[in-house]
């Protein structure tokens, strides 16, 4: 078995780290939530250990065809280390004084309590709910702004892993193009440019 490089290393290590993170976080404010709000408690349930195992082969995989497709530079290979820390840092705190009322609102089954500012008729029936309970919906600055700390926490550290994944079909499709004049692409963004006015 040849041995792993240290970048590679330093990427599982960093991944790990980050999928910890994630359940320690769902853990601690799940307890803290069961003291504070005993009427909500969440209740506990056994999963099944051949369930969890494949969760963790899964997530394994997707780590592994990350490495790969990084290696064989289909991306660069820096995206796999590039973590916003300062920014998760001051974004965590207001997680944290959300949660409160994100707490409410999963007691209560509140599922649409939504900015007043916003113009309903400008969304989808699809967007006009608090997803997971969160604030805003996601439709004002400050849910936008935590929002994608909180899908790292919910996926455990690999929801940038998993968006990685359409970076390769994408640029394979793209392909068909790749025998084109320049022109030509141009003049077919230009094209669909003309039929979005």
């Amino acid at each position: 078995m040849a041995r792993e490089s240290i970048s590679k290393i330093a990427y599982k290590t960093l991944q790990q780290s980050k999928s910890i993170a994630g359940f320690a976080h769902k853990q601690i404010s799940s307890r803290l939530m069961n003291f504070i709000l005993p009427d909500s408690k969440l209740e506990n349930f056994n999963i099944d250990k051949d369930l969890l195992m494949q969760i963790q082969n899964s997530m394994d995989i997707l780590r592994e065809e990350d490495w790969n497709d990084a290696e064989k530079n289909i991306y660069p290979k820096k995206l796999l280390f590039d973590e916003p820390w300062l920014r998760y840092l001051t974004q965590y705190p207001r997680i944290w004084l959300d949660m409160p009322n994100t707490w409410d609102r999963r007691r209560k089954q509140n599922f649409d309590d939504l900015p007043k500012s916003i113009d309903k008729d400008n969304y989808p029936q699809y967007y006009l709910r608090n997803f997971h309970h969160q604030t805003d919906g996601y439709l004002s600055d400050f849910s936008a702004s935590i929002y994608d700390l909180q899908v790292e926490i919910l996926f455990n550290g690999s929801a940038d892993s998993m968006r990685r994944r359409i970076i390769k079909p994408i640029k394979e499709g793209l392909e068909i193009f790749s025998d084109r004049k320049k022109v030509l692409l141009k003049f077919l963004m230009w094209l669909q440019d003309q039929e979005e006015h």
